[in-house]
């Protein structure tokens, strides 16, 4: 059966970089890098400040609760201020939740910095995805899934770093210190660009986008996806949370190594997302996201049954072959139905992802501390199951649509 295109449109456009991109990608580097690093930190700060795993969990609600309110915060900050401040403005914030974050010795002082970080970066996440999916429209599955390599490739150093760091006996801090370099770099990129277009959220409203006149008549449609999207996270976010703590228990790992191997979770991400931003741009992502999926199961299966290391790792590495493009595809489509609302597609996308984060590795800590953290893991089959069926069940409205938009992604 041959596959059909991503859009329903009669001429395939071109995927074309420009100097907006780039300067978008930068951030993407700058995210990556602090969330990924971050992640498999948090058994070393339970572990360095004496707390229980449930306890430690309660970083996710921090970092959940900054993403939301910085996710509410986006959408009438950019229409005030336009694409290129908020970048700025939420990088000083984010400088800031990482400074205390670094000083912090008190587990109430590291949540209070964990959820400034969240707030910062979440702004800028917020600005750089739908800013991407505005300049490029039609092509943004191809740049949002690239992007999101980029970042990928930027984290892949960070776990490894922190690993690297502890098992040096200089503790956690090093990597994510290197976050601030990044964030400078980023901004030093973005100053030479004009505030046009898509670093000039002021402008796009309605008159942006050509379905924007008129109700979204997917909004069943966005809603199925918008659960889809934050399995995608939960599941990202779930693994690298407490991966190290798995392999710690089953492996027989130090903590410092069972950190390191995060990275392979993210080099399958980095080389998933390269490959799916090329897919996208001739397939459409119903197949692509259903066999991430089932490549995340086999993954999942082989990482959570393995007793030996190198074993435990491969597997790791697999599942990140299948969770690295559920997030940017998937957003990808949100953007597609949202009518022209790109920026308050992205607001629901990351109150979605605040929920995500601040639930799923609460729970599989919390259920690690009960039955143990090999029993916890079986959140991530409930979570790929639902996945499955909200992408099925969006499918199915698609196609029962009489008429779809030429800008909405097939599925």
């Amino acid at each position: 059966m041959s596959a059909e295109p991503i859009v329903a449109v009669s001429a395939k456009p071109k995927f074309v970089r420009s100097r907006v991109t780039y300067s978008l990608y930068a951030y993407f580097c700058t995210f990556g890098w602090f969330m990924l690093g971050f992640s498999p930190c948090v058994p070393i700060i339970a572990q360095e400040q004496k707390i229980s795993n449930g306890q430690a969990g309660l970083i996710g609600p921090a970092l959940a609760l900054g993403l939301i309110l910085g996710a509410l915060a986006i959408n009438r900050a950019t229409a005030s201020l336009g694409r290129k401040r908020v970048l700025f403005s939420a990088s000083t914030i984010l400088t800031v939740g990482l400074i205390g974050l670094l000083l912090s010795s008190s587990f109430p002082l590291t949540v209070a910095a964990t959820f400034v970080c969240a707030f910062g970066a979440e702004s800028i996440i917020a600005s750089v995805l739908p800013g991407l999916a505005v300049h490029h429209q039609a092509m943004a599955p191809a740049a949002l899934s690239e992007g999101a390599a980029i970042g990928a490739a930027a984290g892949l150093a960070s776990p490894f770093l922190v690993g690297l760091s502890i098992s040096a006996g200089w503790g956690w801090r090093i990597g994510i210190s290197t976050t601030i370099v990044l964030l400078v770099i980023a901004c030093l990129f973005l100053a030479g660009m004009p505030r046009v277009g898509a670093l000039d959220g002021r402008r796009l409203r309605n008159a942006a986008h050509p379905s924007a006149a008129r109700p979204s008549k997917t909004t069943g449609v966005f809603w199925l996806l918008w659960v889809a999207c934050i399995c995608g996270i939960a599941l990202e976010f779930s693994t690298l949370f407490w991966v190290p703590a798995l392999f710690s228990e089953r492996a027989g790992m130090s903590l410092g190594a069972a950190a390191s191997s995060a990275s392979a979770l993210v080099l399958g991400e980095l080389i998933a997302r390269s490959i799916s931003s090329r897919l996208s741009t001739r397939w459409t992502l119903r197949p692509l996201l259903l066999v991430a999926l089932a490549v995340t199961a086999l993954g999942w299966l082989i990482f959570w049954t393995a007793s030996v290391p190198l074993v435990a790792v491969v597997g790791l590495f697999i599942a990140g072959l299948g969770i690295g493009p559920l997030q940017p595809l998937t957003a990808a489509s949100l953007f597609s139905v949202s009518s022209g609302e790109e920026t308050k597609a992205q607001s629901r996308i990351s109150i979605g992802q605040g929920i995500a984060i601040g639930t799923f590795p609460i729970i599989l800590g919390a259920l690690s501390d009960v039955t143990g953290t090999f029993l916890a893991f079986l959140v991530i089959p409930a979570l790929v199951i639902l996945c499955a069926i909200m992408l099925l069940i969006a499918t199915k409205k698609v196609h029962s649509a009489p008429a779809p938009d030429s800008y909405v992604v097939a599925l």
